[in-house]
């Protein structure tokens, strides 16, 4: 038997709506997320596991945060006959939990434990619109649990390794065309869970108190669903053709390398960027293997052949007074995803957003954290040629939320 407690929190820490960029995720941190996920080269706070482990032994004290955030996206989609739909209206919560502990506040070694959500993407059209037979639903969830180490080599510099135990899950559903004396209509759903393992490796440099710079490397990771179960409605006169069976697949989830500067001109203001890079072409189809088939079901292989991706976002905070921080950013999010492969599962495409947070110390040991993205997408029309499926999507998302931090 599975553990239960991982899939559980899945449904806490990882109900994102949209990605933009594919499936990844920012929504790690509300200090990074204040300015726009810039944080590679920024030791600020324990959610320094998830962006950079190497600079966690630059952060000054122990400390344990947490918080959520409340998540809104719509997608407007126009057919190729002019007919317009949309998304269904939904809200998503994810979460994010840290403790990051210095056994000697002034030794080299700096231990703890992230909880956070890298991957993700959740998208409901219904069961009426009329691209249902492509796609109805589609969520893909996942919580990282990273166990770290990380180590300070002198004054200036810093390594660390994270572990990533990855579970995962994986819903679809889609209408079945059928042919049937009564002419009811069919569907299909696909419900599974799964794991993977990975790696989160960073490296740290400040060479002045003016700048520095850093390095993160995750590795890929293969997310197995080895018994998803596969439901089909169907008429009873077809219940016969379409049992109930399990199925596997893999998720190929890339690997990414970001880089990170941070430049501090003042003592009251900082300032950041990141660059990232994200191999998405290891996510180049999904296939499904069924346990049982018969005539009418059959294995499914359809091509997604993704493209790398490259991501930029610049921030800055400013310290108002003693207990008052502020915070900004922009970012830009290519899509991995080509013309000809746009499918309504993930109509993703080139993503433009704004972020805006705060921090304010209520008590010595004690700091409230808020931020606010909205991100958006131009209008793209495109096509997934394999269903002779296209039209125009555009897609928004607002997200905000507010998070605690209890330093020692």
């Amino acid at each position: 038997m599975r553990p239960i407690l991982p899939y559980l929190l899945i449904s806490l820490l990882a109900t994102p709506l949209w990605a933009g960029g594919g499936l990844t995720l920012r929504v790690q941190g509300h200090r990074q997320q204040g300015t726009a996920h810039a944080g590679t080269a920024w030791a600020n706070d324990a959610a320094i596991l998830a962006f950079n482990p190497g600079a966690a032994p630059f952060v000054r004290k122990t400390q344990f945060i947490t918080g959520f955030s409340l998540q809104q996206t719509n997608t407007a989609y126009l057919g190729r006959n002019l007919t317009p739909d949309q998304t269904l209206a939904e809200t998503a919560t994810p979460m994010y939990a840290y403790a990051l502990l210095r056994p000697n506040p002034d030794g080299p070694l700096t231990l703890g434990l992230a909880v956070y959500s890298p991957f993700g993407g959740n998208t409901r059209w219904g069961e009426t619109w009329q691209g249902k037979a492509v796609a109805q639903t589609f969520s893909v969830n996942s919580v990282a649990f990273q166990p770290t180490a990380s180590l300070r080599l002198n004054s200036r510099m810093g390594v660390g390794l994270g572990i990533i135990f990855l579970p995962g899950n994986l819903q679809m559903q889609r209408a079945l065309p059928l042919s049937s004396p009564d002419r009811s209509a069919g569907s299909l759903t696909l419900s599974g869970s799964g794991n993977g393992i990975g790696a989160n490796i960073g490296w740290y440099y400040r060479p002045s108190h003016t700048v520095a710079f850093g390095l993160d490397i995750r590795t890929p990771i293969n997310l197995r669903i080895k018994e998803g179960i596969a439901t089909f409605q169907v008429p009873a006169s077809l219940r016969f053709l379409y049992p109930q069976t399990n199925f596997q697949t893999t998720l190929h989830l890339p690997a990414q390398a970001t880089i990170g500067a941070t430049w501090y001109p003042q003592d009251a203001l900082t300032l950041l960027a990141d660059v990232s890079y994200t191999l998405w072409t290891r996510f180049d189809s999904l296939v499904v293997r069924y346990e049982t088939q018969t005539t009418a079901i059959h294995n499914i292989k359809e091509a997604r052949a993704w493209k790398n991706s490259l991501s930029l976002r610049i921030g800055g905070e400013y310290r108002a007074n003693e207990d008052l921080l502020i915070r900004g950013g922009a970012f830009f999010a290519q899509s991995p995803v080509p013309d000809g492969y746009v499918s309504p599962e993930l109509p993703d495409a080139n993503a433009l957003g704004v972020t805006g947070g705060g921090s304010y110390r209520l008590h010595k040991h004690i700091v409230v954290d808020a931020s606010y993205q909205f991100a958006f997408t131009g209008s793209r029309t495109a096509s997934l040629n394999a269903a002779n499926f296209g039209g125009t999507y555009k897609t928004n998302t607002v997200t905000a939320g507010i998070g605690i931090a209890y330093l020692l």
